[in-house]
């Protein structure tokens, strides 16, 4: 496979992941997305539910992260995975904003912890020289902010949007035809997301109470 091609798909499935945050967010915020004409079309295609509650402790972490890991893997010469997390990036930003006004914002005692520990890991980040090492940090601070979801979602699933983290996932799926050269610089991060989204999912496509019931 060329340069070329790789890069197209690295380009691909950021927009993917990008995109994925609209039906995220609409989901949550609910109101009168229901009905305008420019987002109704989601709740009904999508199969958007509007009882989701992201954990903002999560997206605060993944926004202040994914600027460490985009610029430690561009250091590294990546160019065509790095796409990717650049959407992520933009969309996580965007998700921790608007999270200040919608959804959840009590944080229990898995969310403070996570917190502290992903303060110590910029801490690391920001003191570390090597650039191997700065993105292990990354991956491994991001994997904190994952962990109030990840514990979030095998509680309560519905408390994740569906439609969402498919995107999600689909989008790291595709992103693995972006890779060149198949080490912990390019690869690793993606193999994370594929694990952590790929457990999201498992959780959220589990049959709903109520599904059951509709089944008889």
């Amino acid at each position: 496979m060329s340069d070329q091609t790789r890069e197209i798909f690295g380009w691909i499935a950021a927009v993917v992941s990008f995109t994925a945050y609209l039906p995220y967010i609409i989901e949550y915020v609910g109101g009168g997305t229901k009905t305008h004409p420019l987002t109704r079309w989601m709740w009904r295609y999508l199969g958007l539910r509007g009882d989701t509650n992201p954990h903002q402790a999560s997206w605060m972490i993944w926004a202040a992260l994914q600027y460490v890991i985009f610029a430690s893997s561009v250091s590294q010469g990546v160019s065509a995975p790095a796409f990717i997390v650049l959407g992520y990036l933009i969309g996580s930003s965007t998700n921790a904003i608007l999270l200040f006004w919608y959804g959840e914002k009590k944080w229990g005692w898995v969310d403070l912890g996570c917190g502290t520990l992903a303060i110590a890991g910029l801490f690391l980040l920001y003191l570390t020289k090597d650039a191997f090492l700065a993105l292990l940090l990354a991956i491994a601070t991001d994997a904190l902010g994952a962990i109030p979801t990840v514990v979030g979602v095998t509680k309560s699933p519905k408390d994740e949007g569906r439609a969402g983290w498919t995107m999600f996932l689909i989008g790291a799926l595709v992103n693995l035809l972006a890779i060149k050269t198949w080490n912990f610089q390019e690869a690793g991060y993606t193999l994370y997301l594929i694990l952590v989204i790929g457990y999201v999912c498992l959780n959220v496509w589990r049959p709903r109470k109520n599904e059951k019931h509709s089944n008889h």
